[in-house]
């Protein structure tokens, strides 16, 4: 019988020969590594869903009404996942929407919000 050997190949970066961050690790795991101190609360399901929604139909033309959507349904003990959400699974992978999500946050008009987000981006700066 025949002994099959296979190569492994790791995808790595330009910069400083490591593995790349987005080919070794999925997105969703990303979105659990918070600093110690942190108390992420995950809102159920149906939020996740309705704030998934209010983001897939953002545009400049609809800022206000997806803005008052997104006050009435998030309550100030989401507000930590909000921000993560909109740096992990938004802003960090649909580059071309940066300044929508800028905007967003402008008109949104919860500062607590605003800093987590920067707080949320300079920690995935980190991380990367």
């Amino acid at each position: 019988m025949p002994l099959l050997l296979t190569k492994t190949t790791t995808t790595t970066s330009v910069m400083g020969a490591r593995p790349s961050i987005a080919n070794a690790t999925n997105i969703d795991t990303l979105l659990v590594a918070t600093e110690k101190d942190d108390k992420l609360i995950v809102p159920p399901e149906a939020m996740q869903d309705k704030v998934a929604f209010i983001f897939n139909n953002l545009s400049q033309l609809n800022l206000p009404e997806k803005c008052d959507e997104l006050r009435d349904l998030v309550t100030e003990e989401y507000f930590p996942w909000i921000s993560q959400y909109l740096v992990m699974k938004r802003a960090s992978i649909e580059l071309n929407f940066h300044t929508l999500y800028s905007n967003f946050l402008d008109v949104l008009k919860i500062n607590d919000v605003k800093k987590m987000v920067l707080v949320e981006t300079y920690r995935n700066i980190r991380m990367t």
